[in-house]
């Protein structure tokens, strides 16, 4: 075993440090469904970063509040102590009109849907950018920060699509 552990070392040093960052900092996800086309595809992969300090328009994995043992991948729309408005399909934060370019050549459906709400601490209000066929805080609700997983950093698949975010 030591003739082993001897000849083996900077292998099994490379192999803990893997272990140890895909445990604690940078994990792959899978996008499963539509909710965020055109950004986003089904079946694309990503790296998620755990550590990441979240932002606005950050887009992040999280565990879905409506179901056990299932992830969704949303942009962050409101942070922690925001006043978040929707009122004729434009979005206010804190009482001031915001852009979303990501959302641009993309159908911005959200018909008959008035929103008047405060992000409470420790909270986010997230959505996805295929506006018109999302499950996202609209219906579901604030997502708290314990159920954020990270933000994505990187979509490594499909090869043709590989991008930095």
């Amino acid at each position: 075993m030591k003739k082993f552990l001897a000849n083996n070392k900077y292998f099994i040093l490379v192999l803990v440090c893997i272990v140890l960052v895909r445990i604690f900092w940078i994990t792959g996800v899978r996008v499963s469904g539509e909710s965020m086309e055109p950004t986003f595809h089904n079946n694309n992969r990503v790296f998620i970063n755990k550590l990441s300090k979240l932002e606005r328009f950050d887009v992040v994995v999280l565990d879905a509040p409506d179901a056990e043992s299932k992830e969704y991948i949303k942009r962050i729309i409101g942070m922690p102590g925001d006043d978040v408005r929707f009122e004729d399909n434009q979005l206010y934060i804190n009482d001031k009109p915001v852009a979303e370019p990501f959302l641009k050549g993309t159908n911005i459906v959200t018909e008959g849907f008035q929103l008047k709400e405060k992000v409470p601490e420790n909270s986010y209000f997230v959505m996805g950018d295929n506006r018109g066929n999302s499950n996202d805080s609209r219906f579901f609700g604030f997502v708290s920060e314990d159920e954020m997983q990270g933000e994505v950093f990187f979509r490594y698949w499909p090869v043709t699509q590989l991008k930095g975010f």
